[in-house]
């Protein structure tokens, strides 16, 4: 049965008194959890092989010294950046295995054990890194148009 508002025959659906906050209780319905920034982001899906890769470099002693992440929008570019700097940052301080200047050169260090690049969202630098408030990392980023509130165009 179809209604229509300019019918004068049709029945509406709701009584005219009725209340439509009595027909949905809305103390149970359940709120649509928030999406976290990349820099709080504690899950990262389908990019296994590029952490794998990551990590073998980095215990390994191989790490580049810049790397870029390309692709389409929304793919987690940025996630997978600030995961990288927050597993980064939580290591501890390796010492330089570059050759003495005066003598033999250094052993190099113990391998690292970790499994992936995931840092425990309970240790200081997660929450560092997701306030934006690590000393040792710096980002750039676009800024917002005060007048529209939409992202601009460049950095």
């Amino acid at each position: 049965m179809m209604l229509f508002a300019d019918d004068p025959d049709s029945t509406s659906l709701f009584d005219e008194e009725e209340d439509l906050d009595d027909l949905v209780d809305v103390s149970e319905t359940k709120e649509i959890p928030a999406v976290k920034s990349a820099r709080a982001q504690t899950e990262m899906l389908g990019h296994d092989v590029i952490s794998d890769q990551l990590l073998h470099m980095f215990s390994t002693g191989r790490m580049p010294h810049g790397l870029v992440f390309a692709g389409p929008s929304g793919v987690g570019k940025s996630t997978m950046a600030f995961r990288l700097a927050r597993f980064l940052l939580s290591q501890a301080k390796r010492e330089d295995t570059g050759p003495s200047l005066f003598g033999e050169a250094s052993p190099l260090p113990d391998p690292v054990q970790a499994k992936d690049l995931s840092v425990e969202p309970s240790h200081p630098v997660f929450s560092q890194v997701a306030s934006g408030g690590h000393p040792d990392l710096l980002t750039v980023e676009r800024m917002s148009d005060d007048k529209t509130g939409r992202l601009k165009g460049s950095v």
